[in-house]
């Protein structure tokens, strides 16, 4: 059986996203733990992403973020 080939994304402040829905761009402004842990590992906590899309800043855990949105790629030297 083949196990998933999927690579889990991180994202830290400054990372420019893209809204898969929507195309908008986001930016990640500020990043914290959350009270809510990793599930299967109950000692490393989530984190929390403001994100700044639209002129709206809101939170959204980790997992929401990489479901909801993908990274743009920076060249090299920027």
């Amino acid at each position: 059986m083949r196990k998933p080939s999927f690579v889990k994304q991180t994202f830290s402040v400054g990372d420019l996203l893209i809204n898969a829905t929507t195309g908008h761009p986001a930016l990640i402004v500020a990043s914290r733990d959350s009270r809510r842990t990793i599930y299967g590992d109950g000692d490393v906590p989530r984190q929390l992403h403001r994100l700044l899309e639209q002129g709206q800043q809101h939170w959204k855990h980790d997992v929401q973020v990489a479901a909801e949105y993908r990274a743009v790629e920076q060249p090299d030297g920027l």
